[in-house]
């Protein structure tokens, strides 16, 4: 089997339909064998900053590790990985690198072997993984929303999650928690009691624990599946109050970076669902021991996949092999980092339900056109 011959980093600067049609930035990988297979994983590092330096940090060191290594040994090049940056790691942007060749890496192992990587974590136990719309709220009426929402059920949503943030044009007025209140009471009419509604507080509107008792409390009687974030990712005292005090389930997890940091939010009791980002806690190796501390403690999971097609497709890879994993999100708008970047497209069946492709690796072709197109350095 081929060796690792070069790891090749790209800045991509993106707009995003999704987000309001705001420029997003991400840092995608390539990783090659001396056979001319390509693995491709993500950085989910949000700011050119970060960005760049994920870039520098592969470029200038990372790469070193896994240059004239076999994709075979993964597990042991992330522990490699791992090690060699315990001095200026644990977390943030080194977990974000290592989550890129991790993935990498991954994919070309699969594509080495003609087998799809669900199949080389142990093969697929969750068949069918109910579409999640996850939406940044931006409409501008209550009305449009409710409207938006009901085309994504009609389209064949089996779910959404409603991101509420200060910074976007929907009208919270003084009063944010009683508008989100009343806008899910209006949803959860419009859609009926099936169709699954979810409520993203993260970065949003900064509750106090008391607030975030009083909001939670309110919303029980809307049979949503989970609140979000409803409070600071630090904040572990104020999640286990939380959770003691509100029969509505708690989300968390998607800022935690390391696979230490969901051991401990599992210890703490903080949450009933945990959220998984692929392309930031250490990759596939790092979401799949995640998985194994979820399944122990009987915790539901889903993946944080709001990038793009890579960071989807590896998601859903993952995710599938676990019987934990309770639903799949993809953006409902067509975006040129979705639909264009890397074919097939991901796309759900008529039961509104995702399974990962069996085609090798992460079961996915990058466009380069696409690529070159939003590449800002490489």
């Amino acid at each position: 089997m081929s060796s690792i011959n070069a790891v090749i980093p790209y800045v991509i600067h993106h707009p995003e339909p999704n987000d309001g049609g705001r420029m997003r930035w991400t840092c995608l990988l390539k990783i090659t064998d001396q056979a001319g297979n390509e693995g491709w994983g993500e950085a989910v590092a949000m700011w050119p900053e970060a960005c760049h330096a994920i870039s520098t940090l592969i470029s200038s060191g990372l790469q070193n590790i896994v240059l004239g290594r076999r994709a075979s040994e993964v597990t042991s090049l992330w522990q490699d990985l791992r090690n060699h940056s315990w001095w200026y790691g644990r977390g943030g942007l080194t977990s974000f690198a290592i989550a890129a060749i991790d993935t990498a890496i991954w994919d070309l192992w699969g594509q080495q072997i003609n087998r799809p990587v669900h199949a080389l974590l142990g093969g697929i136990i969750s068949a069918g993984l109910p579409s999640q719309a996850p939406l940044h709220v931006n409409q501008s009426s209550i009305e449009e929303l409710v409207e938006f929402v009901v085309s994504l059920q009609k389209r064949g949503y089996r779910s959404a999650k409603l991101g509420f943030n200060s910074k976007g044009s929907f009208p919270l007025g003084p009063n944010p928690t009683e508008t989100v209140r009343s806008t899910m009471e209006l949803l959860r009419a419009a859609t009926g009691p099936k169709f699954g509604l979810m409520v993203d507080i993260g970065n949003g509107l900064n509750l106090s624990i008391e607030q975030a008792i009083s909001f939670c409390k309110s919303l029980e009687p809307l049979n949503l599946g989970w609140i979000d974030e409803p409070l600071d990712p630090d904040d572990w005292q104020g999640y286990q109050r939380l959770r003691g005090s509100t029969q509505l389930p708690i989300g968390y997890g998607e800022r935690n970076y390391r696979v230490e940091d969901y051991e401990c939010t599992i210890a703490r009791g903080d949450c009933d669902v945990l959220s998984i980002d692929v392309s930031r806690a250490e990759g596939i190796t790092g979401y799949r021991k995640v998985l194994d501390l979820a399944e122990a403690a009987g915790l539901k999971t889903g993946p944080h996949s709001w990038s793009t097609a890579i960071s989807s497709a590896a998601s859903l890879q993952v995710a599938a092999t676990s019987s934990t994993s309770c639903f799949f999100e993809m953006k409902p708008l067509q975006s040129p980092v979705q639909q264009g970047l890397a074919l097939p497209e991901l796309l759900f069946d008529t039961n509104g339900n995702f399974t990962p492709s069996d085609a090798p690796g992460l079961g996915i072709r990058v466009n380069h056109a696409v690529l070159k197109n939003f590449t800002v350095t490489r």
